[in-house]
This record gives structure tokens, sequence and C-alpha cells, in this order.
């Protein structure tokens, strides 16, 4: 008597999305919620707006992030608040101080 045997197929790179959006997408979605929550619940803001809050920023998240790349909400954050790299071609300016003189003031 053989096994029968049923092929399964493990996609590990498979994404889960939901409305377009991953996991990676779930603290930009919370954080205004949270904000919202915590604004209801210490200042009386009204659960109404907690709703259009998190309605919001679900659409919002969905419409910004369409057509785009995956990870690129990281990306984006990374490349506004991490260092600049500087590049090979480009004159050191900390090492030469006289580069950031003006030309007419440039001892020759």
């Amino acid at each position: 008597m053989s096994i029968e045997r049923t092929p399964i197929f493990r996609n590990l790179d498979y994404q889960t999305s939901w409305f377009g959006l991953t996991f990676d997408d779930l603290p930009f979605i919370l954080a205004p919620i949270g904000l919202a929550m915590t604004a209801m619940i210490f200042f009386g803001l009204s659960p109404a707006i907690v709703l259009v809050v998190a309605v919001s920023s679900i659409v919002g998240m969905a419409l910004f992030k369409y057509g785009k790349p995956k990870g690129y909400l990281w990306l984006l954050l990374e490349s506004i608040f991490l260092p600049r790299h500087l590049s090979h071609k480009t004159r050191d300016q900390q090492l030469d101080p006289q580069a950031r003189l003006p030309r007419s003031t440039l001892v020759t």
C-alpha cells in the first residue's frame, strides 16, 4: 500500500497584503490611531473622531503606497533621517577648510 502525496507549495517570499498594506505599514497606521485614542481618554475627544482618524489613516496609507515597491516607506524615512553619504567624486569640505571659502579669498 503506497502513500499518496499531494504537492505543497511553500512560497516564503509571498507577502500578504490587505488593501495594499503589509505588516510593515502597521506602525504608520497605529501611531495616529493611538494618538487619537490618547486624546480621547485624556482630553475628551469624541470616539467618532477616533474612528475617522482610523479609517483615514488606513485609506491614506493605501493611497500613498499605491504603485510603490516593497519597503518604500522605510527607505523613504531612512533617506530623510539618516545622514547623507558623500560621493567619492566630491571634495571633502571638512578636511579642506579652504574649500568653503569663496574663490576670491583663496590663497594661491
